[in-house]
């Protein structure tokens, strides 16, 4: 898979990068490591049975509940009773799924990393008597998380007032990443007088990282039946105030352990403190890595209002909603980047153009050739991410029992993530979501047997066994729905170079999709509705949302 070479070999070049100078050095040998990655991530979009799993689309005609509080809290106005709201997810492994590591990260693909940076022959040259052995995959663990994802309630005032809570976990991205045993021998040599000094440079290296990203959001919400008559319809107001948590805690660190070889007898090692050589009381030091840590943290309070409308005996029903979203701008004063490299080398890891790392053997000390120097290598203290809000107006249509639902979407804003003096991103222009709801039959009857290989496409096992057992669970009102939404706009990539920026906003320019659902839902008992979430985004798999009515 091609679009995992550029992240390993990003990571390798910082340590072993010299630049193109003019004293080209050979590689001996190289072997590439070992590589671990442990990586996890849970995605919420809110909650409820309802409108809560039908892929973002804004549909009054779901009757969300308490949960209508993550949409339009206009429709909360339809509730009658108090009423709440929790959905959970059940956690995956990639052997859930019968996927292996290999299938996601090849071995040829690991190879292709390894050609991409050993055929930079400006920077060095490996020969090909020179030793080789490319990455190797050791551990690749791919999770989603489980738990408890959202929680809502609502109680109405009175019958023209409404108020509701809601609390959604939306965010939690975690990856670690450990690539040790990196090791290489690069030779060189420099003229003293009219001897040729033959110079190694051995090393024996690693990397690790570790990052977590978290974002929650909890919101209050009131809503006002403005006009409910028998001639005009219905028509509400709803206004939420949401306040959106954010973290962001990184860190990194390149380690190097290794020696100079001067002559092919004398040995001068780096992160030695017991060196005789270093003058450690004067500022000297021979130590060699690079590490940076952050923790970020931030909030954003935002609102949102809505506006429902519904004439009795009318196939159509109407909402507008205005959702404002977050953008964190996140600071860390304490966050920080320390880093070391070899004083025969000039510029910076992170550097550019007359800044860019080279190395220079005519500059190195013969006497202390693992002298190294502080670096200041860019790391930023701020982090930023931004989410578009957006105006959606919302048509429902029924069509007898079923339904479809159609949103138009205009954005303002920007969907981006800029961090370290890089941003990417896209400035959306507007949206287009579609949803249908199609209600089963209530018995087995021909419709029923038909709809069968439907209900085992959407993993309808517990509603089959709960419709044979309806007598006793009050099994009602099952419907299949699928829900999508889309979003249009132009992409954006700012401080890489012009060929990597131009691919990125090629990539960005893609209609991305917002949400996505395969979804089901059914009543039990009378007041307790069940929904399940068979696919989607960004739920994904598997989430099951719970509504009851007192």
């Amino acid at each position: 898979m091609k679009y995992l070479r550029l992240p390993v070999i990003f990571l390798i070049l910082p340590i072993f990068l010299f630049g193109q100078g003019s004293d080209t050095p050979i590689m001996q040998y190289w072997v590439g490591g070992t590589l671990n990655i442990d990586f996890g991530m849970h995605f919420s979009s809110g909650g409820g049975p309802g409108a809560g799993i039908f892929g973002g689309v804004i549909s009054p005609s779901l009757n969300n509940g308490s949960a209508a509080v993550f949409g339009n809290p206009a429709e909360l106005a339809l509730m009658t009773k108090p009423h709440f709201t929790f959905d959970t997810k059940i956690p995956f492994t990639l052997q859930n799924f019968g996927i292996t590591q290999g299938s996601l990260i090849s071995a040829q693909s690991l190879k292709e990393s390894s050609d991409d940076f050993l055929s930079d022959t400006t920077t060095f040259v490996l020969l090909p008597s020179s030793y080789r052995k490319d990455i190797e995959l050791n551990r690749f663990n791919f999770g989603l998380g489980g738990g408890l994802t959202s929680f809502s309630a609502g109680f109405p005032i009175s019958r023209k007032f409404m108020l509701a809570y809601g609390f959604n976990n939306a965010i939690d991205f975690n990856m670690n990443m450990f690539l040790n045993g990196i090791r290489m021998n690069i030779i060189t040599e420099k003229q003293i007088g009219n001897n040729i000094t033959p110079i190694d440079m051995i090393l024996n290296s690693s990397f690790l990282m570790e990052q977590r990203l978290r974002m929650n959001h909890m919101n209050f919400a009131i809503a006002w039946n403005m006009v409910e008559t028998q001639g005009f319809g219905q028509l509400s107001m709803g206004l939420t105030f949401n306040r959106y948590q954010m973290t962001f805690d990184y860190s990194s660190l390149f380690y190097s352990d290794g020696m100079m070889v001067i002559n092919n007898s004398s040995e001068y090692y780096f992160n030695n403190p017991a060196d005789r050589q270093i003058d450690f009381a004067k500022g000297e030091t021979n130590e060699l890595y690079w590490k940076t840590a952050a923790n970020f943290r931030g909030e954003d309070w935002t609102t949102n209002f809505g506006i429902y409308y519904n004439k009795p005996g009318s196939r159509w029903k109407f909402s507008l909603v205005y959702q404002g979203s977050p953008s964190f701008k996140l600071f860390d004063p304490n966050a920080y980047s320390e880093s070391y490299q070899p004083k025969f080398m000039v510029g910076r890891v992170t550097g550019e153009n007359d800044d860019a790392l080279d190395i220079i053997i005519d500059s190195l000390n013969i006497a202390k050739p693992n002298l190294t120097i502080a670096t200041s290598n860019r790391f930023s203290q701020e982090f930023e991410l931004s989410f578009p809000s957006s105006l959606t107006l919302g048509v429902d249509f029924g069509l007898g029992a079923h339904m479809v639902a159609l949103n138009y979407v205009s954005y303002s804003g920007e969907f981006a993530y800029s961090f370290n003096g890089y941003k990417i991103g896209k400035k959306p222009e507007t949206g287009f979501r579609y949803g249908l709801d199609i209600k089963m039959p209530e018995e087995f009857n021909t419709w029923g047997y038909i709809m069968l290989p439907v209900r085992l496409l959407f993993l309808d096992f517990d509603g089959l066994l709960l419709q044979a057992f309806k007598k006793r669970t009050g099994y009602r009102d099952s419907h299949y729905r699928f829900g999508i939404g889309l979003m249009t706009g132009k992409g954006i990539a700012e401080g890489f170079d012009e060929e990597t920026t131009k691919d990125m906003k090629d990539l960005m320019d893609i209609p991305l999709l917002t949400g996505l659902s395969l979804s089901r839902k059914y009543t039990l008992l009378d007041n307790l509705d069940v929904g399940v979430v068979v696919f989607g985004w960004p739920d994904l798999f598997m989430k099951f949302s719970f509504g009851y009515k007192l």
